[in-house]
This record gives C-alpha cells, structure tokens and sequence, in this order.
C-alpha cells in the first residue's frame, strides 16, 4: 500500500485482494461479483474519510484487478471503470462509487440473462454437447433449454487440476440433465458424433482469441478435425482491447484458442462471429469514454 494514506480499511483491503487473487473456484461472473462487494466494503470503510483517501483505493484496486486475474476480461473493463471513477469530484465520488457498484452488478446479471436468450434457441434442438470447466452461462442456458424441449445430454471433462467439470455435472443433473464425467483426455473421442463442444469465456480479445480453463484449445483443434462446431457463451464484458501479447504470460490455468477454432459467440447482442469482436470493442471503448 501507498505511504502516507495508512488506515483502517488498509490491511482489510490488501488481504480481501489476496483472496481474490486466490480464487480459482469462481467463473468469471463470480469473480466480478466479489469484486464488487470489494469495491463496496472500501466505500463504507472510507466513507468517514476525506475523499482523497477514497480515491487512492479505487485506484489501487483498478491496478489490482487486472494483475489478480490476469485471464478474466471483465477485470480489465471494471479497472477501467473505476479509474474513471476515480476521476469524480470529492463532492460526487462516495455517490459514484456506490451507483457504479449497483449498476454493475444489474447490468452484469442482465447480460448473463441476454446470454441464455441467444443460445437458448441458437443452439437448435436437443443433441449431445461437450464442455469443460464450470461456466454459469453455459449452465443456465443448459437448464433453460430443458425446460423448453427435452434436455440435451452433455459430456463434462472432468477439468483437472481442479476438477470443476464434478460439481458442474452434478449442478446440472440436478435440473434433469443428463450429464456425465469424463477423463479430460478423452474429450476429443466424445466429440465425434456430438453436436459440438459448448464453453464459456474468460477473456475474449479483440482479434476473436478466447481466453478460457487450459485444454480448451485441444479440445477445439479436436472439434474442428471432427467436423463440429464451437460455440462460446458469453458477455460482451469478456471482450477486451487487448492481444494475447498485451496480457501475457496467459496464467498456467489458462489457454488461447485463435478465433479460425471458433464458430460463434453467443452474447446478450446475439451470434458474433469472431471476426467482428473488434468493432463491438471499438464502440463499448468509446461509449465508456464518456464515463460511467
């Protein structure tokens, strides 16, 4: 922390982004949620202090934020938010702080929910999918899709090293779904004859690369040789102006698959084909240039 602005809520902060940092659980819609309430218990802890002091923790936790999880995409946009922020008046800054943290969160769940209405229908009739990890849009448009026709069946690469693909399977046998754990080395043979392989985002950059848990790009070179497609489900809060370069060394977790693997991405603005993410970042960049 930054001599000189010492306090109360120092120590709490610096041990609330550690944990952050840590986190290897959570999907990115999870993390951007406990980011939020990190931003939120900081405004409370300074809000009997002079705005000065608010403001040089909203910067520090846009730095931090990126550096933490350097993987999610929607870390990159929410630094940038509240760098923004930062930038308020001493009058306006505790009021901002608190709308931005609100809205966020709103807008995230509202995007998270335009997701499932795109690949609900998208995704055609009942089949067999494949996917890895543990996606929450991939989740809930599963289970909505069940819901409206019979359910598909999915095959859940069990995710090593930590094995989120168990309880994701569990999550969505648990609404009817017919979901089964398998060997993540043997995900490309369940490929072949499925209708394709079903994931969620971590980061999408701006030349149509995904950002997603390693093996990811394996298992789309198998999907291509395999004839099927891949879809990703996501917001267009994992979409990032940056490259592979830009936010290098991609974390050990973690792995790239060029947009050539891709099929489409299902958003809460519809079907996005790789090719066109970099004008769907160009516009988000200069709409937030006028701030929150």
């Amino acid at each position: 922390m930054e001599r000189g602005v010492a306090g109360p809520s120092e120590p709490v902060l610096r041990r609330a982004l550690e944990a952050l940092g840590r986190d290897r659980t959570r999907g990115a819609y999870g993390i951007a949620a406990r980011a939020l309430d990190l931003l939120q218990r900081a405004e409370r802890a300074r809000a009997p202090d002079p705005p000065k002091l608010l403001r040089k923790e909203i910067v520090r936790i846009a730095d931090a934020l990126p550096r933490l999880q350097p993987a999610m995409g929607v870390m990159y946009n929410l630094a940038d938010s509240l760098r923004r922020i930062s930038r308020r008046s001493n009058r306006d800054l505790g009021a901002a702080v608190r709308a931005f943290r609100v809205d966020e969160a709103r807008r995230l769940e509202r995007e998270l929910s335009g997701v499932v209405r795109t690949g609900e229908p998208a995704l055609g009739g009942p089949g067999a999918w494949v996917t890895l990890s543990s996606s929450e849009a991939v989740r809930r448009t599963l289970v909505a899709r069940a819901a409206s026709q019979d359910a598909d069946r999915v095959y859940v690469l069990e995710s090593l090293p930590g094995a989120e693909g168990v309880p994701f399977a569990r999550a969505l046998r648990s609404r009817g779904i017919g979901a089964r754990v398998v060997a993540d080395d043997r995900g490309a043979d369940r490929l072949r004859g499925s209708r394709g392989l079903l994931v969620g985002a971590d980061a999408i950059l701006r030349d149509g690369s995904l950002v997603h848990k390693v093996g990811t790009r394996g298992l789309a070179d198998a999907a291509s040789a395999a004839g099927v497609p891949v879809y990703v489900l996501s917001g267009t809060s994992k979409m990032i102006e940056r490259t592979v370069r830009t936010i290098a060394p991609v974390p050990p977790l973690f792995d790239v698959t060029p947009p050539s693997r891709i099929a489409l991405y299902l958003t809460e603005i519809g079907a996005v084909p790789p090719g066109a993410v970099r004008s769907i970042v160009r516009l988000a960049r200069r709409r937030s240039s006028q701030g929150p």
